[in-house]
């Protein structure tokens, strides 16, 4: 049987429900409804400084190497001259221990050059002072005239002395004698005296006349040029060998 319906204006035919229909529909599910996901609530999001970056540190270049400059210090003198240039009122040489040093001046200009030291004095009539390193073999050489030469050498080793410049009074005082050490004058001295540590045979040769000459307390008074005058038997021995070449008044060896 059919039902006629109007709905909203329009005619619609409607069939009424069996009980098969009835029973259909109660077998048939409702469909779920859709279940929403839930929503998972996280703890609230931190926020975090940026951490600093990181500060990057330039290795240190290594500090330069300097070069080191070494110089081989020069080789200490064995052997070396003195010389006095010109003429000077006193005059004194002394052998010293002077350790670093090979020799000292006062009163003068020193240059030392090819192991020669030549000293020049500095004016104004001061005396001129040196002193000679006892570690050295020194040789002496007295070019310019003094009033007053002393050389004062008994701790030094001499190989020669010279005094070719003229002196009113020349005082040498000797030490140990290894050798025959010769000696020459040739500038002329009035009173000259020679003093060794112990007596050693000496030879003489007067070139110009003495006044005296006197060897160890024995004196020859006048001696005449070209005399030769000899104590002791100097040969190779350890002595002196006086070579004076000008006039004397005085020759005195003690």
């Amino acid at each position: 049987m059919l039902a006629l319906l109007v709905i909203g204006g329009t005619v619609v035919l409607a069939r009424p429900l069996t009980d098969a229909d009835i029973r259909q529909r109660a077998i048939t599910p409702v469909p779920a409804l859709p279940s929403e996901s839930p929503a998972v609530v996280g703890p609230a999001p931190t926020t975090t400084a940026p951490s600093p970056a990181a500060t990057t540190v330039a290795p240190r270049p290594p500090l330069p190497t300097s070069a080191i400059t070494t110089t081989t210090p020069p080789a200490r003198i064995r052997t070396a001259r003195f010389e006095l240039v010109s003429g000077i009122t006193d005059f004194v040489v002394r052998s010293a221990t002077l350790d670093d040093v090979d020799f000292r001046v006062r009163g003068g200009e020193p240059t030392f050059t090819d192991g020669v030291l030549r000293v020049t004095p500095a004016g104004g009539g001061s005396p001129v002072e040196v002193q000679l390193s006892d570690r050295i073999v020194w040789g002496l050489r007295m070019a310019g005239g003094v009033k007053t030469a002393t050389f004062d050498l008994a701790g030094a080793t001499i190989s020669r002395i010279d005094l070719d410049g003229g002196a009113e009074t020349i005082d040498i005082t000797l030490g140990r004698l290894t050798r025959t050490l010769p000696i020459r004058m040739a500038g002329g001295v009035s009173q000259w005296h020679i003093r060794t540590d112990r007596e050693v045979p000496v030879l003489v040769e007067v070139g110009d006349g003495a006044g005296d000459i006197a060897i160890y307390g024995r004196h020859k008074g006048g001696t005449a040029p070209g005399a030769v005058i000899r104590s002791g038997d100097l040969g190779d021995a350890a002595g002196l060998d006086v070579d004076a070449a000008a006039g004397m008044g005085l020759l005195e060896i003690s």
